[in-house]
Order: C-alpha cells, then structure tokens, then sequence
C-alpha cells in the first residue's frame, strides 16, 4: 500500500485496538507513512481506511483525488465505485418527476477507473423531497429472478406461490403466476 497523500510507501509499525461497528474492539495493522504523517497524525489500517489521531478540516485537498483511501487497497477502490458522484447531472424535472444521468464506476485497487456506465435515475416528489422510484417492469424482473434463483427450494416458491391478499400490485400478481410454474 502507498500513501494517498505523496505516494511513497507505507510501512507496519504496530498492532492497535480499534472500535468496530457493534461497539467491540478489534486488532488492526497500523501502517504509516514515514514522509508526510507525523505532519499530518494520520494512519491506515490493512484494508486502506484512514485514521486520525486529530481533526482534519478540509482532508480533501490534501489527499490525491479526494481520496482517503490508500493506493492498492480495498477501500481506494471502494471510494471511487461507491462515493464517484462529480459527473452526474439532472436530465429534467417536471409534473413532480425527476430525472438524472447517473455512472456506475468500475476501478482497480490503485482508483484508476476502469469503465463507467451511465443508466437513469427516476425521482418523484414525495412531500419535500424526493423519492427514489423503482418501476413495475424493473420489480417483475426482479422477483421472476430471485424465483429462478430459488426454483430449487420447495418451501421458498410454496410462499411465494400463495401470494397475499394486501399486495395486488401488477407486477406481484405476474411474479405469483411464474413461481406457480414451478410448484
């Protein structure tokens, strides 16, 4: 791994105890750079996630690209595929509908962005905001594919099979007719 700051090599100091999600404590590497972070008092731990003994304010101009994460690691190509939103732009809005050009990136552990995609993001107004909107035709396709997945398991396409009285949406009703298929 190399640091996300000048690029020069990081290198295992000790182990530390970090605090997890659930509130535990973990063993972590520490890595730190030998050039720039006794500046700065930050560190790295094994899969590239940035630690700070201090407040930074403004990390992302100091870091290459924005990034935290450290070159080669998990969470450098994690940054760029999951947290890359500085090319999307609003196609219209209009009669309480929006829509927006969106990428999905693909990038390797040094944050070089292999492809992009663009696809539409569909929005409808929903009191102040905006509401993510999924269509019928994208949910059909969804549930006949976890029905093919689980074609095998009896007893998930018997539930599905029964349907429900509350949810006549069409695409659930179609999506109960194909499991049917395989009862």
């Amino acid at each position: 791994m190399r640091c996300p700051i000048c690029k020069s090599e990081l290198k295992f100091v000790e182990f530390v105890t970090v605090s997890d999600v659930l509130g535990g404590n973990v063993w972590e590497k520490k890595y730190v750079c030998s050039t720039c972070t006794s500046t700065f008092g930050v560190w790295w731990d094994s899969t590239g996630e940035l630690y700070s003994d201090k407040y930074i304010k403004d990390y992302g101009t100091m870091f290459v690209d924005g990034n935290t994460g450290a070159f080669g690691s998990w969470a450098r190509k994690s940054r760029v595929e999951i947290y890359k939103h500085d090319e999307e732009f609003e196609l219209f809005e209009f009669w309480g509908w929006k829509g927006e050009i969106r990428y999905r990136y693909t990038s390797n552990d040094e944050g070089d962005i292999l492809s992009r995609k663009p696809y539409l993001q569909l929005f409808r107004k929903d009191g102040d905001g905006w509401t993510y909107y999924t269509s019928g035709i994208k949910m059909l396709l969804y549930c006949c594919k976890q029905i093919w997945k689980n074609r095998k398991d009896v007893k998930f396409i018997a539930e599905y099979a029964k349907g429900s009285e509350w949810d006549k949406r069409w695409w659930k009703v179609v999506a109960v007719r194909f499991s049917k298929l395989f009862v």
